[in-house]
């Protein structure tokens, strides 16, 4: 399988710029296989010897975001309604995926480093981003 050529066959004017980030990841760091993809993924999320958890994943990406005004003057103002929409979901009781799924999207909206790696990918060829 190759994961240039599924991600290609997803791509669409929404997904365009997240396709292209994560399709240079892949690229850049020779990533053959899922198997890689998640091990690039635990290795972003590993701190003091440890593999975050999902939950904990997302919670050191909510920190990143938290206070940082900077965001807005990167974005047009219908984009800065939707990262304020996307961040006040994250405060809401949704889902895990559903937060991961804000978060890759806030930190592409913002120029951050993608780190949901796998669950981006998976996104993607799902048709969910």
């Amino acid at each position: 399988m190759n994961l240039i050529e599924e991600l290609r066959k997803k791509i669409n004017n929404d997904n365009y710029k997240i396709v292209e980030e994560l399709g240079q990841i892949i690229i850049d760091l020779k990533i053959n296989s899922l198997e890689d993809l998640r091990k690039q993924e635990d290795y972003l999320f590993t701190y003091n010897g440890n593999v975050l958890n999902n939950q904990e994943r997302i919670n050191y990406c909510l920190e990143l975001i938290k206070y940082l005004n900077e965001d807005y003057e990167l974005l047009s103002f219908k984009d800065i309604q939707k990262y304020k929409q996307l961040k006040l979901e994250l405060s809401n009781n949704i889902s895990i995926e559903d937060k991961i799924k804000n978060l890759v999207i806030l930190f592409n909206m913002t120029n951050r480093d993608m780190l949901f790696l796998t669950e981006t990918y998976h996104f993607i060829i799902n048709g969910e981003l």
